[in-house]
């Protein structure tokens, strides 16, 4: 142990500073994993409809494990025209015949669920947040169709739940500058 010893050399330092600085960059990506954000869930529903409710109730009835995982973003159709619209646009954008679309209509990702049983809806739907959660190159609705047309209700957030390498910039800047100031430390300490 050359801290202990002495004699550490100006060599032994930059090898171990380079060593510490790969292993950071190869640590760049479970940083990035753990940067997840929550997936959109699009909610087309309309008051008083009963699958809707159930719907609705199931969702407050998450768990906090997976509602940190889910941001709803509801529209209420039959009472907004508005919301309407954008429900007959987004089966459109999705290829479905808009005569038969139904709610409550749910979009996870690049896919759909039209109505709602708990047991096999509610599974499907699990399924689909957790397969788009750990990703961050995610397919998210609100970048392929303008939502700002209806009126969201609940927390909306903008347009792209890609996870910003912002984080894991700044993550790994305060490591290296904490690994160059332990490491200034020891050359002083070994002169």
């Amino acid at each position: 142990n050359c801290y202990v010893v002495g004699g550490c050399n100006m060599r032994k330092i930059k090898n171990i500073f380079f060593s510490i600085i790969t292993a950071l960059l190869c640590l760049a990506p479970v940083i990035k994993a753990e940067a997840a954000t929550p997936v959109n869930i699009y909610f087309f529903y309309g008051d008083g409809c009963g699958f809707c409710g159930a719907a609705e109730e199931w969702f407050e009835k998450l768990d906090e494990d997976t509602l940190s995982k889910i941001n709803l973003v509801r529209f209420e159709v039959w009472n907004n025209s508005n919301n309407s619209a954008l429900l007959t646009k987004t089966a459109e954008h999705f290829d479905m015949d808009t005569s038969k679309v139904g709610i409550p209509f749910i979009v996870i990702g690049d896919q759909t669920v039209v109505g709602f049983a708990e047991g096999t809806t509610s599974d499907r739907i699990l399924e689909l947040v957790d397969d788009l959660y750990e990703k961050t190159d995610r397919y998210d609705l609100a970048d392929h169709v303008d939502l700002s047309t209806g009126t969201a209700e609940g927390n909306l957030i903008a347009p792209s739940n890609k996870t910003s390498d912002t984080t894991v910039i700044i993550a790994l800047v305060i490591i290296m500058v904490g690994v160059v100031g332990l490491l200034t430390y020891a050359k002083i300490k070994t002169n």
